[in-house]
């Protein structure tokens, strides 16, 4: 059975009832993996900590038995209700039919190893049966945000304006994974206060600084100078610090050195994408490849070399902070094609 989002969150709140599988698979794991924890914590009560978990690998390697995993797990570990089997691909499917052919006690989760489109076997297989259950996982969207932001605030008896809950929700949709933790920080924050007001916000998220300058950064990257003074300025205008943004340049610079580091290893730029911390998910990858073809590795470094020399000198001389970082901004910004 294909769960659609509204019958996934009825699933939290009523349980599994008779299913016996839920089968998870999306374009990118941490999304795929926070769906997996949403499932344990709401529909099956339970923990990651108390969750029998299993590489695909070692299945089809044939090195573990899943009904063996089920037999050590009655014997030794009877609190442990669930089977989570990791990186399944579609050579498992003959293990996973086995498996959930013969009764137990057991609830078992399935996550893909990639994306699994509607002609994939293994989805086929668990859209058609009733006793299992499949869930694609995507990016929410920004109505997914406010939703799930609205539910929070009403929850903990917090009032927020129509058009705060709009800014925050597009804070959070460009960063889903830090909603949870700066949320919880917000709420700590404001925990003697029924409203939550754009200063509080401001006060204690520290998300909100650095994907405020994602126009400035984009820009800068896409060596638009005049575009990059324009932000810079919005955000000094707008009480922002040089130092904030030249910290998240730094950081930036050194996500695309990584990457660039790793094409010039011989890595194929989609595989180097999915190496980088934090991840680089699927709708910022065309605006970091165009990035990556305007910046060579000689470029990069002359930038992180200067934009360190710049941060110490703003430390010591706030007076001309601004100017100097204006003029590296300039200088740095324009084409460079050594």
């Amino acid at each position: 059975m294909k769960l659609a989002t509204y019958q996934f969150k009825t699933l939290l709140n009523s349980g599994i009832k008779d299913a016996k599988s839920i089968l998870f698979y999306g374009e990118e794991d941490l999304f795929v993996i926070e769906k997996v924890h949403t499932f344990l914590q709401g529909a099956l009560k339970t923990k990651l900590s108390e969750t029998l978990s299993i590489d695909a690998e070692k299945v089809l390697s044939k090195e573990v038995f899943l009904s063996d995993l089920l037999k050590e797990r009655t014997l030794f570990e009877e609190e442990k209700k669930t089977i989570w089997l990791q990186r399944a691909s579609e050579k498992t499917l003959p293990f996973i039919k086995e498996f959930l052919e013969d009764d137990h006690c057991s609830f078992f989760i399935v996550t893909a190893d990639k994306y699994l489109k509607p002609s994939s076997k293994m989805r086929q297989y668990y859209e058609e049966e009733r006793s299992l259950l499949s869930m694609g996982c995507f990016a929410p969207t920004l109505e997914d945000i406010k939703q799930k932001l609205g539910d929070i605030f009403r929850r903990e008896n917090k009032t927020i304006t129509p058009n705060l809950l709009t800014k925050l929700s597009e804070i959070f949709v460009r960063s889903p994974l830090v909603l949870e933790g700066e949320i919880e920080k917000l709420l700590t924050y404001t925990l003697s206060k029924s409203d939550i007001l754009e200063q509080d916000i401001e006060s204690c998220l520290s998300v909100n600084e650095v994907l405020g300058y994602d126009d400035l950064i984009d820009a800068f990257f896409d060596q638009n100078p005049k575009k990059t003074l324009h932000f810079f300025q919005v955000q000094l205008a707008e009480g922002g610090s040089s130092i904030g943004v030249l910290r998240t340049l730094i950081f930036n610079t050194r996500r695309l050195y990584a990457l660039k580091c790793a094409q010039t290893e011989g890595k194929a730029i989609d595989q180097a994408l999915m190496m980088v911390t934090p991840p680089i998910f699927s709708h910022q990858k065309d605006k970091v490849k165009r990035f990556l073809e305007k910046w060579p590795v000689k470029a990069l470094e002359s930038l992180l070399d200067s934009l360190i020399q710049v941060e110490t000198f703003c430390k010591t001389s706030g007076d001309l902070a601004n100017n100097v970082f204006e003029k590296v901004l300039l200088d740095f910004s324009k084409s460079r094609t050594h």
